[in-house]
C-alpha cells in the first residue's frame, strides 16, 4: 500500500533546480544574441530535441569564434542536458565533463552548481548514488557560495531522495524537516504540502503510523483547489492506509473512495490501482468480503495491466532512442555539407580577387579543395559504416526485446493456463466430498466456465501468435473437452466460418457457448443431443446462432432468471452484440454483433 508521492515529489523537486538556474545563466552573457539563442536552446530542450542540439551546435560555433569559455561551457553542458533527456548517456557525460572543465576556469559559481547538480541527477537516474552524492555536495558548495540558499534546499531535497532509495531515513527525515522549516519560513503553502506528504511517506514505510498519519494530516490542511489531481489521490491514499493501519476502517474508506473518485475520473492508473488495495483492505477491515475481493480482484487487474504496459513501454524507448540517433547522424551531415558549401564559397571569392596575378596559388586552393573533397568523401564513408553497424546492433536489440516480449507473454500464458487447471482439480476433489446434487451440478458447471477459459490460455502459448487466436481451433478443442467431460450423447453441428479471436472475445464466446451447450445437455431428453451452431459473417457483422432438438425449457431459462443465462446476456453486451431467444422449437439463440469485422 506504498503511496506514489515519493516519486512525484523527486521529480519536482528536480524542476525547482532547474528552472530558476536556466534564467540565471543568460545574466552572465551580455551579447543580446546570444542570450536569445540560450533561450530558444532552453525553450526547444525536451519538447524537440533534435532542434535543440542544432542550436547548442551554433553555440558553442560561437564560443569557439570568440574563444569565449564561459559561452562554451554553458552550450556544452546543455549539449549534455539534451543527449540526457534522449537517453545517450555516454555522450551525456562526455560533455559535462566538457562544459564542467570549461566553467571551472572562468570559476562562475551559479553555472557551475547549475552543472554539477544536472551530473548528480545525469548519476541519479543510472542509480549511481555516490557520483550523484558527490555531485550534489559540489552543487550546494557552488550554490552557498553564490549565496542562493533555496537552490540549497532543493539540492538538499534531492540528496535526501538518494538516502531514502538507500534506506537511511534518519538522513533523509533531517534533510526533509529542515526543508519544511525553510518553506514554513518563506510561506511556500506548495512545497510545505509535498514535504510533509513526502515525511509521512518516510515513517509510513518505517510503520511509524501516528507519526506519519500526523504529517500526512499536515499535508491535508494544504490542499488548494487548484492542486493536481495525482498529488490529490496520493495524499488521500496515503490517509486511507494510515487509517486502516489505526484500525479505523470507516475513515479509511472514505479517503480510499475518494482516490478511487479522482483516479477514475482523471484516468491515473498508478494512482487507482493504489486506491482499490486500499479499499480492499479497508472492506476487509468492516467485513465486506464481498467488496475487498472485487478491489483486490480490480487491483490485481490494474498491477497486471501496468506490468504489460511497462514492457511495452520499454520496447518503444528502444524505437525512440534509434529515431533519435537516426536525427542526430543527419543533423552531423547536414552541419558538414553547410560547412562544405560555405568552404566552396570562400573559394570562389578569392578565385575572383587573385585568381588573374597568382595562377599558382590558384593551383594549391583547388589541390586543397581536392584533398577537402577526398577526405570528406573518406569521413562520410568511414561515417556511414558506422552507422549502418549501428543500425544494425539496434535492429538486433529491438528484434531481441521483442522476441523476449513473446516469450514472456506465453510463459504468462502458461501460467495461467496452470492456475486454472490446479483450481479445477481441487474443485473436483473438493465436488467428491459433496453430497447435494445440485450442489456438485453447480461445481461442474463452474469448472466447465473455467475449462472454457484455461483453452484459450492453452492455444496462446502454444501458437507462435500470442494475441490472436483461430475460432476453427479454439472452437474445436472446446467442444472437444465438452464432450471428453460429458456423460450424455452429444453430437456437434457446427458451421464455422474462420476468423480470429483476441483473448478478451474467446473468453466471452467460450463461456457463451458453454453456458448454452451445458443448459442443452441438462434440460434436453433425448437419447441423442442434437447442438447446431453457426458462425456466419454478413458483410460486416457477425451473427452466432445456437439450437437444440429439446422441448421448450424451462420459463425461467427462457426468461434469463438463471444464473447461466444471466451470464450469457452479461458475456453478449460485452460483445457489444444483441442476443435474441426463440423459445418456439426446443430453444434457439442468435447473437449479432454488428461492425465486428471493422
Amino acid at each position: 500500500m506504498r503511496s506514489i508521492v515519493t516519486y512525484i515529489l523527486a521529480a519536482l523537486f528536480g524542476l525547482l533546480l532547474w528552472m530558476p538556474v536556466n534564467l540565471q545563466a543568460q545574466e552572465y552573457v551580455k551579447d543580446k544574441k546570444v542570450q536569445d539563442l540560450i533561450q530558444k536552446v532552453d525553450y526547444y530542450t525536451g519538447r524537440d530535441n533534435h532542434k535543440a542540439l542544432n542550436l547548442t551546435m551554433k553555440l558553442i560555433t560561437w564560443g569557439e569564434d570568440r574563444n569565449d569559455r564561459l559561452l562554451l561551457g554553458i552550450a556544452n553542458i546543455r549539449r549534455a542536458i539534451i543527449y540526457d533527456i534522449s537517453g545517450d548517456t555516454k555522450y551525456a557525460s562526455i560533455y559535462f565533463q566538457k562544459g564542467i572543465e570549461f566553467l571551472k576556469k572562468e570559476n562562475e559559481p551559479n553555472e557551475l552548481a547549475f552543472a554539477y547538480n544536472n551530473f548528480g541527477i545525469h548519476f541519479y537516474n543510472q542509480r549511481d548514488w555516490n557520483e550523484a552524492m558527490k555531485y550534489y555536495n559540489l552543487a550546494i558548495k557552488k550554490f552557498e557560495e553564490a549565496k542562493d540558499p533555496e537552490s540549497v534546499v532543493t539540492t538538499n531535497i534531492n540528496k535526501a531522495v538518494i538516502y531514502k532509495n538507500l534506506e537511511n531515513y534518519s538522513k533523509a527525515l533531517g534533510i526533509y524537516k529542515s526543508a519544511l522549516q525553510y518553506y514554513t519560513e518563506h510561506f511556500d503553502s506548495t512545497m510545505q504540502l509535498a514535504l510533509n506528504q513526502n515525511i509521512a511517506s518516510l515513517f509510513y514505510d518505517q510503520e511509524a503510523i501516528d507519526s506519519a498519519f500526523q504529517y500526512a494530516q499536515l499535508a491535508f490542511s494544504f490542499k488548494t483547489h487548484d492542486l493536481d489531481y495525482p498529488t490529490e489521490a496520493g495524499i488521500h491514499i496515503l490517509l486511507a492506509n494510515c487509517h486502516i493501519k489505526k484500525g479505523d476502517y470507516n475513515r479509511g474508506l472514505y479517503h480510499a473512495k475518494i482516490a478511487f473518485k479522482i483516479a477514475d475520473d482523471h484516468h491515473i492508473p498508478e494512482s487507482k490501482m493504489s486506491a482499490s488495495e486500499a479499499l480492499s483492505y479497508a472492506y476487509e477491515g468492516i467485513g465486506d468480503s464481498k467488496q475487498s475481493m472485487k478491489y483486490f480482484k480490480m487491483f490485481f487487474e490494474l498491477n497486471d495491466s501496468l506490468f504489460y504496459k511497462n514492457k511495452s513501454d520499454e520496447i518503444s524507448e528502444i524505437r525512440a532512442r534509434y529515431q533519435e540517433k537516426l536525427s542526430r547522424d543527419k543533423a552531423i551531415m547536414e552541419s558538414r555539407l553547410e560547412i562544405e558549401k560555405l568552404e566552396q564559397e570562400y573559394i570562389v571569392l578569392q578565385q575572383e580577387n587573385y585568381s588573374r596575378k597568382q595562377r599558382e596559388f590558384y593551383i594549391v586552393t583547388v589541390l586543397v579543395l581536392v584533398g577537402i573533397m577526398i577526405i570528406t568523401m573518406i569521413v562520410f564513408s568511414w561515417n556511414k559504416s558506422k552507422t549502418n553497424k549501428e543500425l544494425r546492433n539496434k535492429n538486433e536489440i529491438i528484434e531481441s526485446a521483442l522476441s523476449e516480449k513473446d516469450i514472456l507473454i506465453k510463459e504468462v500464458h502458461h501460467r495461467v493456463k496452470n492456475n486454472l487447471q490446479l483450481i479445477v482439480s481441487m474443485m473436483e476433489l473438493d465436488s467428491l466430498n459433496i453430497q447435494n446434487p445440485e450442489a456438485r451440478r453447480k461445481i461442474r458447471d463452474t469448472i466447465g466456465r473455467i475449462q472454457s477459459i484455461g483453452i484459450i490460455h492453452q492455444r496462446l502459448y502454444e501458437q507462435e501468435n500470442v494475441t490472436e487466436i483461430d475460432s476453427n481451433i479454439y472452437f474445436d478443442k472446446l467442444f472437444e473437452e465438452i464432450l471428453r467431460t460429458s456423460k450424455e450423447n452429444v453430437v456437434f453441428n457446427a458451421h464455422i466460418e474462420n476468423f480470429y479471436l483476441d483473448i478478451d472475445e474467446g473468453i466471452s464466446f467460450g463461456l457463451i457457448l458453454n453456458e448454452m451447450i451445458t443448459n442443452s445437455i441438462k434440460y434436453v431428453d433425448e437419447k441423442e443431443i442434437q447442438i447446431n451452431i453457426d458462425f456466419s459473417r454478413k458483410n460486416d457483422n457477425l451473427i452466432m446462432s445456437y439450437s437444440d432438438n429439446g422441448k421448450v425449457q424451462k420459463e425461467d431459462e427462457v426468461k434469463g432468471t438463471g444464473f447461466g443465462m444471466k451470464l450469457i446476456r452479461i458475456m453478449a453486451r460485452k460483445l457489444k452484440g444483441e442476443l435474441t431467444v426463440d423459445k418456439n422449437k426446443g430453444i434457439a439463440y442468435k447473437l449479432v454483433i454488428e461492425k465486428y469485422f471493422k
